[in-house]
């Protein structure tokens, strides 16, 4: 196992600098992160690294943060990538508990897709899955399969080009035969210019079963300064849909 208190592990192109961060490759049967950062950026000239973690062929591996832990990449203000930079995330069970996995870009270049394969439970609790730009890029698409089932509590799923960002918030793609969402929100949306990402929910076996309530919202927008040439759709493939007390919604102000 690889256990993470209080600490960091992190490739970065520091400001000034010219060259690549290169991928942070972790491979474990079980990674636990308390207030810890894996993170790879760039503040210079040159792409920021990928993350991968595996689970060593291991069929039990378990993905665990808690306290304000995050994985994350991201091309910072003065950041220049030509590539994105992934997260991906093998796993049997992720499980996060107040903290973030995010890619993002406020410079030039395009944040990264975030993949989590072939998981059974995904257990978000105020918790965050983001990808974003506020810079001249578009975000990566968000791609979560959960073989057993996806739960979000008190939790936000996002996509969103940010007020000043050029570019597109992409696809927000979610793989489960049962999704739950207890105050919590699913969305993609554009505040600057170009365009939101569609959400598609779709169960994986012959029985799927979507749960939205306590407040609870799947949505896409077009906010109040947001310019964009095409629609972001949102479609749920589910025999059985439960909702209360919550909204999905598709709009442009």
């Amino acid at each position: 196992k690889i256990n993470l208190t209080n600490s960091q592990i992190t490739s970065s192109v520091e400001t000034g600098g010219i060259g690549n961060s290169l991928t942070v490759n972790l491979s474990t049967p079980q990674l636990s992160l308390d207030n810890s950062q894996v993170n790879a950026f760039t503040d210079g000239k040159g792409n920021a690294g990928s993350i991968n973690i595996s689970d060593s062929g291991n069929n039990n591996q378990l993905v665990s943060l808690t306290n304000k832990s995050q994985i994350s990449t991201e091309i910072r203000s003065q950041g220049d990538a030509s590539q994105p930079s992934n997260i991906t995330i093998k796993t049997n069970e992720l499980n996060s508990n107040d903290s973030t996995i995010t890619t993002s870009t406020s410079g030039k270049g395009d944040a990264g897709n975030i993949t989590i394969l072939e998981t059974k439970e995904i257990n978000l609790t105020n918790s965050e899955i983001s990808a974003s730009t506020s810079g001249e890029g578009d975000t990566g698409e968000i791609n979560l399969s959960g073989k057993e089932k996806i739960n979000l509590t008190g939790s936000q799923i996002t996509s969103s080009v940010e007020t000043g960002g050029v570019g597109n918030s992409l696809t927000v793609n979610l793989s489960t035969p049962q999704l739950s969402l207890d105050n919590s929100q699913i969305n993609a949306f554009t505040d600057g210019k170009g365009n939101a990402g569609s959400i598609t929910i779709q169960g994986n076996s012959n029985s799927k079963l979507v749960t939205i309530t306590n407040n609870s919202s799947i949505s896409t927008e077009i906010r109040s300064q947001g310019e964009a040439t095409q629609p972001a759709n949102i479609t749920i493939n589910a025999d059985t849909l439960i909702f209360d007390n919550s909204q999905i919604t598709a709009s442009t102000s």
